[in-house]
């Protein structure tokens, strides 16, 4: 008689491990998804769409930034540099906010002295006025909790 011997301990093995391996990447997933949704306090970065140009509307030099679309950025959380191109940024708070269709129209740099304001129409300062002349302007826009730009162009001012 031949006898045939059969080894199923091999099948169970395989079967549970598979098994384990499902279920852990099952509760992973519920485990990932349940902190994304309770997390709290998660802000979302402003995506906006802002151009700038020189001003030619007027006879003297100075630059229009508009905010054609996008999000709106919040009033002391978007700040606003205006340096001849080469220099460091000299970031200035913003204390209005910069919503679509608003737009800045300025000569002033902000890297002189004094109190700035930056409103969603102008930039201007109580200290001495550092105007433009004709030549190139890096001009940067960041939304500062999130240390990120949304504009940052070299632009010729003639």
């Amino acid at each position: 008689m031949i006898s045939l011997i059969k080894d199923e301990t091999g099948d169970s093995r395989i079967v549970g491990t598979i098994l384990m391996v499902g279920i852990v990447v099952f509760l992973s997933v519920i485990v990932v998804a349940a902190s994304l949704v309770l997390a709290p306090g998660i802000e979302k970065l402003p995506q906006s769409s802002i151009s700038v140009q020189s001003y030619k509307e007027t006879s003297s030099p100075d630059i229009k930034i508009q905010h054609t679309g996008g999000d709106r950025l919040m009033a002391g959380d978007w700040w606003i540099s205006i340096v001849p191109a080469g220099e460091a940024p000299n970031f200035r708070r913003s204390s209005t906010d910069f919503c679509v269709g608003d737009q800045i129209i300025t000569a002033t740099l902000t890297s002189g002295e004094g109190n700035y304001i930056v409103t969603n129409g102008t930039v201007s300062t109580d200290g001495t006025v550092h105007a433009m002349n004709p030549g190139e302007y890096d001009v940067k826009i960041i939304i500062y909790p999130f240390q990120s730009l949304v504009l940052d162009k070299v632009i010729e001012v003639r």
